[in-house]
């Protein structure tokens, strides 16, 4: 077993994205010891990396085709109710220049984003999905900007109930992190934005009630 301080050491680093430290760490491990437990976290953090990658990647190019297709179509028949369609998302998207913010923000795109804490701006995004994977916390999704740039969005501090698919996430002041690097022949690149606690956040342009709040995970 990883001793406690170890333990600390790879899930700060996975907490605060730092895939490579965890993975480098973890893999030195099971050198040492090759019926080691953390040959089970390489796989498991190796699995989430490989799905955000994909879902990112996938979906930013999904979603420049459907907007092509949604206009080329125009208005078109209106689908059953219930069943969410590209056109659908592609207008949840466009409406996202319509929600108000607090003056004291400024709306920014994911393109606008330095790495590190971002003041003053906020990031509008519709809710792709939610990434299942092993460890649970925290809880990551994939959004959509206004730009239709697709991003993944770490969430800690708040219960998965909050937003579902199609929501319109408003995250005030976020934390953004470039991952990008190299493992195992594989290359990892994609952006992502962290938030901690639910102050950050509004869902469909309202503010998310603090019964929601979970204690935040010290970072």
């Amino acid at each position: 077993m990883l001793s406690k301080s170890k333990h600390l050491y790879i899930q700060a680093n996975r907490f605060l994205e730092n895939y490579e430290k965890s993975l480098i760490r973890l893999s030195d491990a099971v050198e040492k010891d090759p019926a080691h437990d953390a040959s089970r976290q390489v796989e498991i953090t190796v699995q989430l990396l490989d799905k955000l990658e994909e879902l990112v990647q996938g979906k930013s190019n999904e979603n420049r085709k459907g907007k092509s297709k949604a206009k080329s179509k125009g208005k078109g028949k209106r689908k059953s109710k219930g069943k969410r369609t590209e056109t659908s998302f592609a207008s949840l998207i466009q409406s996202l220049d319509d929600i108000d913010l607090d003056p004291s923000y400024n709306k920014a795109t994911l393109d606008v984003l330095a790495e590190g804490p971002n003041k003053g701006l906020a990031v509008m995004g519709v809710v792709r999905c939610l990434v299942k994977y092993e460890y649970g916390i925290p809880l990551y999704y994939v959004l959509c900007d206004s730009d239709e740039n697709s991003f993944v969005l770490l969430v800690f501090g708040i219960q998965e109930e909050v937003t579902k698919q199609g929501d319109q996430v408003t995250l005030l002041e976020p934390f953004c992190k470039f991952v990008d690097f190299n493992w195992k022949e594989k290359h990892y690149l994609f952006q992502s934005v962290r938030v901690n606690n639910v102050e950050q956040v509004l869902v469909n342009g309202k503010a998310v009630s603090s019964d929601f709040a979970l204690q935040p995970i010290p970072m």
